[in-house]
């Protein structure tokens, strides 16, 4: 089968010597690589702000198609990705694939792959108009990016036959308020436990008291309150770190900056953008992973980490409970914006090693029997299967 994967991506993560343009979505990085592991032919289409011109780069079964993206989203936005459909579907065009799977229904991937005449479906990563809500800026601009990325998923839902949940979480909300009537499979993100060190590895290099989260400095996944939190952790247990990796973490950031104005960057490491594998490795050395985001569908940040026997601390939001799988593999908090009570719950789990040791083992165990990428592909390539033969019941045809 040849499969067409769209989305944001960096054609160095799968061909070495190819230019380090754009920012893989990693969840289909390893779901490219699992199909290609199954024998697939794989294209990808991505549209990426630093390409000035089509470029193509083939590889066995792999081929990579990139496009300019325009440098201002909000232009791009305005006309629907005009521009950056335009030069999707040229690329589709030379190379059409049996079947078309892009990610995220607000990017300008969705739309193409619709609009194409393939048969396609459309990955959904979030509950769109809750993670808006909880992240909304009252700045004009920030407000008019918001009403046009929900536009753009509106527009893509109203023309999708069938759909992709990540989570149970974004099925039930894709039906209660997209109205959404097409049909909806629930697959989660890939997860490779082979990007990180062996248990055993990671146990013996493992800080006892050293905290972390990967998510960055936005406002939804409140690294505010982290922070916050970290410094009440202190005073119980004045050796404990806390690692943050992520856009504005870097030493002498936005959040270095507003942390040190408030007393509040004793004892933390501002790691800021790492290479995704080294981040997966210093992931590993984590005694706990805090995880105290507003809003979450199926977590990437939560999966690596349970997949690298990791226990979770975070709010039980969104998805969050359906990605655990398994309530011993982390502890799930009533959402709260009070530090106090999350510092009390990182206080009593640094003190109880051998708790922490137990949820780990149930973390990774459960990344490994839900979360592998094989398994995942396999679920897609079953979905595929399903959609070309209904297509071909019902005399759709491929474009020429």
């Amino acid at each position: 089968m040849h499969i067409g994967l769209l989305s944001h991506f960096c054609p160095a993560d799968l061909l070495p010597g190819a230019p380090g343009v754009g920012r893989s979505n990693m969840p289909v990085l390893h779901l490219a690589r699992a199909l290609l592991d199954q024998g697939c032919r794989v294209s990808v289409f991505c549209a990426e702000r630093d390409v000035l011109e089509p470029r193509i780069w083939t590889a066995g079964d792999l081929t990579i198609h990139a496009v300019p993206h325009r440098p201002k989203l909000l232009v791009a936005l305005a006309d629907g990705f005009r521009c950056e459909r335009s030069g999707l579907l040229a690329a589709i065009r030379e190379n059409p694939p049996d079947i078309l799977h892009a990610h995220w229904p607000q990017a300008p991937h969705a739309m193409a792959a619709l609009e194409s005449g393939l048969p396609a479906v459309v990955t959904v990563h979030d509950a769109a108009l809750a993670a808006v809500g909880r992240a909304l800026s009252l700045r004009p601009a920030s407000m008019l990016a918001s009403a046009l990325l929900l536009r753009q998923v509106w527009r893509v839902l109203r023309r999708s036959r069938q759909v992709i949940a990540v989570a149970p979480y974004v099925q039930e909300h894709l039906r209660r308020v997209w109205n959404f009537q097409g049909e909806i499979s629930v697959i989660p993100n890939a997860v490779p436990a082979g990007l990180l060190p062996p248990p055993a590895e990671a146990a013996n290099g493992r800080a006892v008291l050293r905290l972390g989260d990967i998510s960055g400095w936005y406002r939804l996944k409140r690294p505010k309150l982290l922070l916050r939190a970290f410094r009440l952790v202190r005073q119980q247990f004045p050796a404990a770190q806390l690692w943050l990796c992520g856009g504005g973490m870097e030493a002498g950031g936005p959040a270095a900056r507003w942390a040190q104005a408030r007393g509040l960057a004793e004892g933390v490491a501002f790691r800021g953008w790492l290479e995704h594998s080294q981040a997966m490795q210093e992931l590993a050395r984590l005694a706990l992973f805090c995880h105290p985001s507003s809003e979450e569908a199926c977590s990437c940040a939560i999966q690596e980490a349970m997949a690298a026997a990791v226990p979770v601390l975070a709010f039980d939001v969104g998805g969050n409970r359906t990605t655990l799988h398994d309530d011993r593999a982390g502890l799930l908090l009533e959402p709260s914006e009070d530090p106090v009570e999350l510092a009390r719950a990182i206080c009593a789990l640094l003190a109880d090693p051998a708790t922490l040791a137990d949820q780990g083992c149930a973390a990774r165990a459960a990344a490994q029997k839900y979360y592998q990428p094989a398994v995942i592909a396999r679920q897609h390539l079953e979905l595929y299967t399903a959609i070309l033969r209904r297509n071909e019941r019902d005399g759709l045809s491929h474009i020429t």
